[in-house]
């Protein structure tokens, strides 16, 4: 019995973390419907959007990339033994991965509007990407209040 739970517990350490397998769920179908419609729109035109939007297919390609990367250090990360993880760094890969993930989303989505449409989806990206940061601070911050008032109030 001890023996399976061992295993079990082995084998949901090599997985990568949900939030991690949420979004590359989420890029897995996102990035394929965003290509279909860059491909729609650049369907009867002699150009292409590597020609018309140079900067944000590069970002786009780029940020796949380093999702890809960041993908496989993530794996990498979730498949050592907990003991052997360095706590203080072992969300980095996952964060990039949401980062990148975001900037090529960005990148690609921006093809498909008009150029003024740009630096808004970049700020909407920008914001997604620190808004579990600053989730996180709140919650922290939060946390310390109440231990403070907790301290006073047993005191």
């Amino acid at each position: 019995m001890t023996h399976d739970f061992l295993q079990q517990q082995q084998q949901q350490q090599v997985l990568p973390s949900s939030s991690t397998s949420s979004c590359h769920v989420v890029l897995t179908f996102i990035i394929p419907v965003l290509i279909n419609l860059i491909q729609l729109k650049y369907q009867e035109s002699q150009t292409s959007p590597f020609e018309t939007h140079p900067k944000s297919m590069g970002i786009a390609v780029v940020g796949l990339l380093l999702y890809c990367l960041a993908y496989d250090a993530e794996t990498r990360v979730a498949s050592l033994p907990v003991g052997r993880r360095r706590s203080t760094y072992e969300w980095i890969p996952a964060r990039a991965m949401v980062v990148f993930g975001l900037l090529s989303v960005t990148s690609l989505a921006s093809t498909l509007f008009p150029d003024s449409m740009g630096p808004i989806l970049y700020f909407v990206c920008v914001l997604f990407a620190a808004g579990d940061q600053v989730l996180r601070l709140w919650k922290l911050l939060l946390w310390k209040i109440r231990g403070r008032q907790q301290t006073i109030l047993l005191t």
